[in-house]
């Protein structure tokens, strides 16, 4: 075992320094590929923790650029996520230039140092360092830095509060969630948006949850919507909005607190009388709701889910939202929870009665299918959303299968020019492999083997075959 060890330390030795050293490209990019390749080897990390090979880490943290400094990010993340490697960031002193980076103008290599510092609090040890007092000291210096770092760390230890029961009594002990509030409450409009998304992070713990309730932060988050001041609504209304879905969408404290406080209400007025802004952050957050047995449960319960669906009939930025939205609803909602058979009749009868303007109403694929000739990409784009996610249950894969000319439409690579349309074609096709595989009453086999083919000769394969259009109506026209 030791001397495989050795071996790798010796190989790795070599590509770093190919990697440190060398003026052929070529070269260079050879080493990459095969550090990438280790990386993602099982075991990796305890070849990276030798003596041998920590000076490269460090090099790779004071250049902070190019491929060095991703390769060491790569390594400084494994040391993070394991309970015996996490303390090598505070033996080198890794823990301080992680830190420092908050302070820095690229947010891209401050938003995966945080990443890095938010994996030390899954492990006691990481919980330990963070929070010892010259660390935190460290945090509060640069937090006092610039509103850019106070920020940072702000939405780092909100992240931090609901990794676990401890984390979130670490944060609290040292007053990083009082300081939260204290953002959201500030006189500047601005800086009160940015603070609002840390609470969306604090309330995905129960204990968060509680925490902002007994705080009466949900009180008034809650009363500036029901507010007449326009331009604090204007402002505000859709980042609570977006609070209330994140509320609403997680465990059964949360969604007890949603219901507690009279959300469904607060949301289907805005839904009614809102400006578009405010009601495209609405769609977006019933989505989110709605993907769990008991959000879909509580919004079936009230009118606010019927006013949602109506959604699809509306024109523009609004619908294309809508579509998004009810995608993730759709894909998100767990198949393997135990109360997902008890929760397919609700979804079922979603997609199978919605409403349009006629007062009647239609199965989604009469209404979604002749969006897909659309010429504008945004519109398109939402609708295989919408579909993808239909493709992820028997009920809306059975919909799907039974419209006319829909194989043949999902199958022809020519209905797709763009990078973005022909990876969601996949992504449909995949989800529609995996339903129709466990349940084969939907499709018959020489089917689902064309469906497989495409799959195996991947996202841009280009077929010789002539353009097909889709129906546009349930029963009519055919392709």
């Amino acid at each position: 075992m030791e001397h495989s060890n050795q071996e790798s330390i010796t190989k790795l030795l070599e590509q770093l320094n190919i990697l440190s050293n060398s003026h052929q490209e070529t070269q260079r990019q050879d080493a990459i590929h095969r550090i990438h390749e280790f990386l993602s080897s099982q075991g990796s990390v305890r070849t990276l923790s030798s003596k041998e090979i920590r000076p490269f880490l460090s090099q790779g943290l004071d250049r902070l650029d190019g491929d060095v400094a991703d390769i060491t990010l790569q390594a400084l993340s494994k040391f993070a996520e394991s309970e015996e490697y996490v303390s090598i960031l505070d033996d080198d002193n890794y823990i301080q230039l992680l830190m420092n980076t908050l302070q820095g103008q690229n947010i891209g290599i401050a938003d995966r140092m945080s990443k890095i510092l938010l994996k030390m609090a899954s492990t006691k040890k990481g919980l330990d360092i963070l929070f010892r007092d010259d660390v935190v000291a460290g945090f509060r210096r640069i937090a006092r830095s610039s509103d850019i770092a106070k920020f940072r760390v702000l939405d780092l230890f909100a992240s931090i509060s609901s990794v676990s029961n401890d984390a979130f009594s670490y944060c609290d002990k040292n007053q990083f969630l009082q300081d939260v509030l204290s953002a959201v409450q500030t006189e500047d409009v601005l800086q009160q948006m940015n603070a609002l998304e840390l609470l969306d992070k604090v309330v995905r713990s129960p204990l968060g949850a509680k925490f902002l309730d007994e705080s009466h932060t949900i009180d008034k988050l809650l009363n500036i919507l029901k507010s007449d001041d326009d331009l604090m609504n204007a402002f505000l209304a859709p980042k609570i909005i977006s609070f209330l879905g994140e509320l609403g969408s997680q465990g059964d404290v949360q969604i007890d607190l949603f219901e507690k406080k009279n959300a469904p209400s607060i949301l289907k007025h805005i839904l009614d009388e809102g400006s578009n802004e405010a009601k495209a952050a609405v769609i977006t957050a019933i989505g989110k709701i709605g993907s769990s047995p008991r959000g879909l449960k509580l919004l079936s319960s009230s009118a606010l889910l019927s006013e949602y669906m109506y959604c699809i009939n509306l024109e523009g930025d609004v619908r294309v939202i809508f579509l998004h939205s009810f995608g993730y609803l759709l894909k998100a909602f767990p198949k393997n929870d135990s109360s997902y058979q008890s929760s397919i009749s609700d979804l079922q009868r979603l997609v199978d009665n919605v409403p349009v303007r006629s007062g009647r109403t239609e199965p989604i694929t009469s209404i979604i299918m002749p969006l897909l000739r659309q010429p504008f990409e945004e519109q398109r784009y939402a609708v295989q959303d919408t579909i993808s996610g239909l493709a992820c249950h028997s009920f809306g894969a059975k919909q799907l299968l039974n419209f006319p000319g829909f194989i043949e439409y999902i199958t022809n690579r020519k209905n797709e020019e763009t990078k973005t349309g022909k990876e969601w074609q996949y992504f449909i096709i995949q989800n529609l492999v995996k339903t129709v595989e466990s349940d084969l009453s939907l499709l018959d086999k020489p089917k689902l083997n064309e469906l497989i083919k495409y799959l195996r000769a991947g996202v841009f394969y280009i077929a010789a075959e002539s353009r097909v259009e889709v129906a546009t109506k349930q029963g009519g026209g055919g392709v």
